[in-house]
């Protein structure tokens, strides 16, 4: 994953951490690609999932979708790494999700639970 190595660079953390930090991007980027510029919804990953292939491949075909791409930017600092991930989607508000700390049967969804995770 880009950027992984950073804080093992800097000695920041130690490598318990290094996988959370690659989790958490992953799961960024697959949001930024999927949710925000494919605008995907995560509720057609329930089931079989056949849906949600076939709306991904279908929206990477076809304008506005097509010509989005996702941008991000790793800042390193001899304190500190950060990592901002940004799309050219719509947007979201995030205040409309379930809370996943509250349920925490929420982590064994298909979908739903990356914001979560990050």
């Amino acid at each position: 994953m880009p950027g992984d190595d950073a804080g093992a660079r800097l000695r920041l953390v130690d490598e318990t951490a290094l996988i959370q930090v690659g989790v958490a991007l992953r799961e960024a980027l697959v949001n930024a690609m999927y949710h925000g510029n494919l605008e995907v919804s995560s509720d057609l990953r329930e089931g079989d999932g056949k849906a949600w292939v076939e709306q991904i491949a279908a929206r990477r075909a076809v304008a506005p979708y097509s010509e989005r791409r996702v941008h991000m930017t790793a800042i390193e600092t001899p304190t500190e790494v950060t990592y901002v991930i940004t799309d050219e989607g719509p947007g979201f508000d995030p205040g409309t999700l379930p809370d996943a700390s509250d349920d925490p049967s929420q982590l064994e969804r298909v979908s739903g639970r990356g914001l979560l995770l990050i």
